[in-house]
């Protein structure tokens, strides 16, 4: 029974291609928009409200 060599195949190569240019293009309008006058904006507008375990009812930004 012939076993699989280790080398990656054709595959592989086109699945990191596209992995590697979607990675690249979120860093790039990651870099391009600036969410702070958004964050601040939504901040001012939205109360946290907190359920009844006391967790926030939307995550912490970063």
């Amino acid at each position: 029974m012939n076993e699989r060599k280790k080398m990656p195949g054709v595959a592989d190569y086109i699945v990191a291609h596209r992995r590697k240019r979607k990675e690249t293009f979120l860093d790039e309008i990651d870099r391009l928009i600036d969410r702070k006058p958004t964050e601040k904006l939504l901040t001012k507008k939205i109360r946290r409200n907190v359920n009844a375990v006391g967790n926030p009812a939307y995550p912490e930004p970063y």
